[in-house]
């Protein structure tokens, strides 16, 4: 059995440090593929073996997305259905928490026209994963005449622009993680209620 070759994961990881680092300090239109590289401290060559031409760049950008999600998603590790409609429930707040600890990262995610439905998709995924509810049920499922799928749409996206309104705007900076998660639940409940 041929083993798997652990430069590609080393690479990638690489070139998500360096993207991460570099939107910190830059504006994302600004940073280039060559900014990345030299970061990275690897060839162009090596960036364009795991990313394509012209849409390298946002490619890149949807895998750091993909991974902060699997980090979220550690974090959150699995709650129940009662640990989601608790009031002030610390796990209601680690999505508020982890956006904050990550805000230069999440504020280029969730703007950037070309990553925000590979955002929407990561989402739909965490929520449904994260209300316990399986793939076919968010295909085949309908309860209260709306599709499940219709209803983690919605969660998704309201997170969506609720964390950019929070993220983007400086009069926002007085609400915590926890105010935030508040927020959320406060308008989506009745969304959450009707798949529990």
């Amino acid at each position: 059995m041929k083993k798997p070759d652990r430069r590609i994961p080393r690479t990638e990881k690489l070139l998500r440090e360096a993207l991460i680092a570099l939107i910190a300090e830059n504006d994302y239109e600004a940073i280039t593929v060559q900014d990345i590289v030299d970061r990275a401290n690897l060839g162009r060559a090596t960036f364009y073996k795991h990313y394509d031409g012209a849409n390298g760049k946002e490619q890149l950008l949807s895998n750091v997305a993909a991974y902060l999600f699997d980090d979220l998603r550690t974090r959150i590790g699995t709650p129940t259905r009662s640990d989601l409609l608790t009031a002030r429930h610390p796990v209601r707040a680690l999505p508020f928490q982890h956006a904050l600890e990550h805000r230069d990262l999440y504020r280029v995610i969730l703007l950037k026209s070309e990553s925000q439905r590979a955002v929407i998709s990561t989402m739909r995924t965490y929520l449904a994963a994260y209300m316990g509810i399986s793939e076919a049920e968010l295909e085949n499922n309908k309860i209260m005449r709306v599709p499940v799928e219709a209803v983690v749409s919605y969660l998704a996206g309201a997170m969506q622009a609720l964390l950019a309104w929070w993220l983007n705007d400086e009069r926002t900076t007085a609400y915590s993680a926890a105010d935030i998660a508040e927020m959320y639940y406060a308008m989506t409940l009745p969304a959450l209620e009707s798949v529990t």
